[in-house]
């Protein structure tokens, strides 16, 4: 007898009938089937096989080794459409629905309906009759292909705690909260396109380390039979939550900590035992306004202090509204709001998982902050009742017999669960439906440098309830234009990344060993105390192992970093991502810190400061950022996209006139500035450049819906060597001044041509110059401060310069004669007759600070910078500045 599974529905009465169901008998214990083994799914059969199991110890059936790579299927019970099995190679493996009857694998496909018995003669007379059925099962397998489902299920865990106080994370010291102001929750997400089946978990804490994740990942694969590396855990990063691992100076809270890992899992069994027929889409919207960088690059003059006592900060986190010490944000904001939108096959809601960029609003603990407000709002919105709405939970309780009064425990949106799943004292008893209800998800997005306040407006807060209402609102109008499938192949990759933590010298190891003698038993009290115990705690473990993942949704790609990750790195990701639109879930599957691109470390400030919310090693991002292209690549089955240049009708003029270098300054980061002119004379950019910072945002210097991107300097230079740039050069520049004129002698060096570390050398140098305000005047040196001939040339623009407001540069050289135009203007800015500079022989241009090392380099943004050996004519200047569709008049 030779049994095998069939691919047959509903759709194929002419194959269900040509086959006869069994029908197991009282008692019968597991049927091995034989079955063709297959390529993949839709895929003709190669050989059949024949395997007898074998019972172990622990009397389950199991395949002899030399056979496990036959793919059998076992059957342990009456057979319905869970329980029937396809093997395949290649596919995604699961377990028996109940968890644990057999050790065998197994792959649930939704299309199954019955298990065919051949006839006796076709076991006997295989090679010959094999032929006659061949036909039956090609079209068995076009059934399949023809009618592949995709399955979703979600549930909404209760994981608020009921003994107070509890320990709360989130600040420099421990924090501690007395009641629940409103309920967290695990979000569970399972998906299953008939091959593989994946599990999303964003679950409502400020950070979850990477060894609880894992032993709650381990339970739900034992309760679903889901792989490890097919889930994914994240946490929204409230700061109102107890705190399931310690943070700085806050230490974990043990007891409630011990009892997560059962009620995650718990809620990926759930949401597994959810799953239905579903078709999913998903949309982004640009939301610009709800989301800002809060790293601020501070003026030279007004440095702070890290906790070991050096003044090494040049940019920090929130430095309070419009503060006149700060001169811009150090990096982009990622605006995009993802949503991807579950519902049944009749249209019912099932789940909606949105991702933005933005850290915390905050709000007082215990507290699921903005997230639960927005899965609320969100589901108003689309007509849907989440599984935390107190009006949903009182409607199903009422219809379920099942009111207040009698489960007095019960917590918002759940019916009371079994005894057994609320063992753990430390959390209230949840409760659940009669019928899965819709589960809303806000997952954390690359927010690790990025908050709501503007700090470059007047202080302005619209409380945590009306900011939840205008995000839900946004993410409202992506929903209204998804547009479904009913189907969309699934992909989840996973890798692991050993990386280096930034340990302490011999010297800074010595301070903090000798403080915490000092402190003996006590907690730490500020910030030196508190980062002497983390020297050395990163001293005694100097290494970390990461988990990176990807995971594909039809076109639909998502990375999982654990880290808090800075908006570039995200939008990196995005520009790069194989799959479109994507987007990045941080603090998934670990907490391993902040890990700033290699240019913020030069800059400073918190999110710098070795611990471990911020110890990887220097070149930590830009390694995870290859690893998880790597992954997305896998999933996606082609490779990264190259990012798309933003260019327009001012890029095209440029390049008409043929400069010999144009840095259009539009890198993600250094060292190197890309040359666009094709002459490949790319620059060097030094340390003390932030990027990817918005540039002049007018029509011509990107496409429509596109941004112009810039450099910020803060302490840094570009240099490039351009050869055969002799007395007649030109050199054209956008520049955003951020430092005002009376703070120092030289308010910054735009440009100069020179010999590096040559004091005494000829150079030309455009500089903005010192003035009693704050405006400046460009100011044209065409030597040294005092040349060796004693003789010196500078001469003054008329224009005063205010700060931050973008204006057009073009210098132009023509032999001794020397012209510099501003924003478009007929007449020159500065003009003046000069001797021809020792320079002319020298090609070396430095942007952003002086041919020789000193103070006066530039603070503020630089962008679209052209260098020509020949002198711009007057026609070209105007054109140039009219196509940039900017006005003569500097804007801010």
């Amino acid at each position: 007898m030779i049994f095998c599974p069939v691919w047959a529905d509903e759709n194929s009465p002419g194959l269900a009938s040509a086959v006869k169901p069994i029908k197991p008998r009282r008692g019968e214990g597991p049927q091995l089937l034989r079955e063709s083994r297959v390529r993949s799914a839709g895929s003709l059969p190669a050989r059949l096989s024949k395997i007898t199991p074998r019972r172990g110890p622990d009397n389950r059936f199991a395949l002899p080794s030399a056979s496990a790579a036959s793919r059998v299927c076992l059957l342990t019970r009456p057979l319905d459409e869970r329980q029937v099995g396809v093997c395949s190679p290649g596919l995604s493996r699961f377990g028996p629905p109940n968890g644990g009857t057999t050790n065998l694998p197994r792959v649930v496909h939704p299309t199954v309906s019955s298990v065919c018995r051949l006839p006796r003669f076709f076991g006997q007379a295989l090679g010959g009759f094999f032929l006659l059925f061949l036909p039956f099962v090609v079209a068995a397998l076009q059934a399949a292909q023809s009618s592949r489902v995709l399955r979703a299920g979600a549930h909404a865990m209760n994981i608020t705690p009921t003994r107070f106080p509890v320990i709360v994370n989130g600040g420099f010291l421990e924090g501690r909260a007395e009641k629940a102001h409103d309920p967290l929750f695990s979000r569970s997400l399972v998906l299953d396109d008939g091959t593989n089946r994946i599990a999303i978990t964003v679950v409502d804490s400020c950070m979850l380390p990477r060894e609880l994740m894992d032993k709650a990942k381990q339970i739900a694969h034992e309760k679903t039979r889901i792989p490890t590396d097919q889930m994914l855990i994240s946490a929204t990063h409230t700061h109102s939550a107890p705190a399931a691992m310690g943070c700085l100076g806050c230490p974990p809270d043990v007891e409630y900590a011990k009892g997560l890992p059962d009620r995650i899992a718990e809620g990926i069994q759930r949401a597994a035992q959810n799953l239905a027929p579903a078709r999913v889409g998903w949309a982004v919207a640009d939301d610009f306004e709800h989301t800002h960088n809060r790293r601020w690059i501070y003026r030279p003059d007004k440095m702070r202090t890290d906790p070991f006592g050096a003044k090494t900060v040049r940019a920090n986190m929130h430095p309070g509204y419009q503060n006149p010490d700060c001169i811009g944000p150090s990096g982009p904001v990622d605006p995009g709001l993802s949503v991807l939108s579950l519902q049944s096959t009749n249209g019912k809601h099932i789940a909606l998982l949105a991702n933005y960029s933005m850290h915390y609003f905050g709000t007082a603990p215990v507290s699921a902050d903005y997230g639960g407000r927005f899965v609320q709002r969100i589901s108003q919105l689309i007509g849907a009742q989440d599984a935390a709405d107190p009006s949903s939970r009182r409607r199903e309780e009422a219809e379920l017999g099942n009111s207040e009064t009698q489960n007095p425990k019960s917590e918002i949106g759940v019916r009371l669960v079994t005894p057994a799943a609320t063992s753990s004292p430390n959390f209230q008893a949840s409760s659940e439906a009669a019928g899965p209800p819709f589960v809303g998800i806000m997952s954390q997005g690359t927010s690790g440098d990025l908050m709501w306040m503007d700090y470059g407006q007047p202080a302005n807060n619209p409380g945590i309830d009306a900011y939840a209402d205008a995000v839900a609102r946004v993410a409202f109008t992506a929903y209204q234009r998804i547009k479904y499938r009913d189907w969309v192949p699934l992909g989840m990759a996973e890798s692991t990344l050993t990386l280096a933590r930034r340990t302490p010298n011999e010297p800074r190891l010595a301070w903090a060993r000798q403080l915490v003698a000092t402190m003996g038993a006590r907690r730490p009290q500020n910030q030196p105390e508190v980062y002497a115990h983390e020297q050395i705690y990163l001293h005694e473990n100097p290494v970390r192992e990461l988990k990176l993942q990807a995971i594909r949704i039809g076109d639909l790609g998502l990375a999982a970093i654990p880290n808090e990750v800075f908006a570039i790195t995200g939008l990196k990701i995005k520009a790069q991502s194989p799959l479109t639109p994507a987007f990045t879930i941080e603090l998934a599957n670990g907490a391993e810190g902040y890990i700033p691109p290699p240019a913020q470390h030069a800059l400073g400030g918190y999110t710098t400061w070795p611990a471990r919310t911020a110890a990887l090693e220097v070149e930590a991002e830009p390694r995870i950022v290859e690893a998880v292209l790597r992954l997305l690549e896998k999933v996606a089955g082609k490779p990264r996209r190259k990012p798309a240049e933003q260019s327009g009708p001012y890029t095209r003029v440029v390049l008409r006139s043929k400069p010999v270098a144009y840095w259009r300054l539009s890198e993600f980061n250094g060292p190197i500035a890309t040359d666009s002119s094709r002459h490949r004379n790319h620059a060097i950019l030094e340390d003390g450049i932030a990027f990817y910072l918005e540039g002049p945002q007018a029509s011509g210097f990107s496409p429509p819906g596109g941004m112009n991107r810039c450099a910020h300097f803060a302490g840094g230079r570009m240099r490039a060597a351009i050869k055969g740039l002799g007395d007649r050069y030109s050199v054209e520049m956008w520049f955003w001044n951020g430092l005002p004129a009376n703070v120092r002698s030289v308010a910054g060096v735009l440009f100069s041509r020179g010999v590096e570390g040559a004091s005494a050398s000829s150079a030309d140098r455009v500089m903005l110059d010192r003035a009693n305000g704050p405006e400046a005047n460009l100011r044209f040196d065409s030597h040294s401060l005092f040349h060796s001939q004693g003789w010196k040339s500078q001469a003054y623009g008329g224009t005063p310069i205010r700060p931050k407001t973008w204006n057009h540069l073009v210098f132009v050289r023509d032999r001794q004669k020397l012209r510099v135009f501003l924003n478009g203007k007929q007449a020159p800015e500065i003009s003046a007759l000069t001797q021809i500079p020792d320079a002319a022989g020298n090609g070396e241009i430095i942007v952003g600070g002086p041919w020789h090392p000193q103070d006066d380099t530039f603070e503020g943004k630089i962008d679209e910078i052209a260098i020509y050996t020949r002198a711009l004519t007057l026609r070209e200047i105007t054109r140039h500045f009219q196509a940039s569709g900017m006005s003569r008049e500097t804007s801010e």
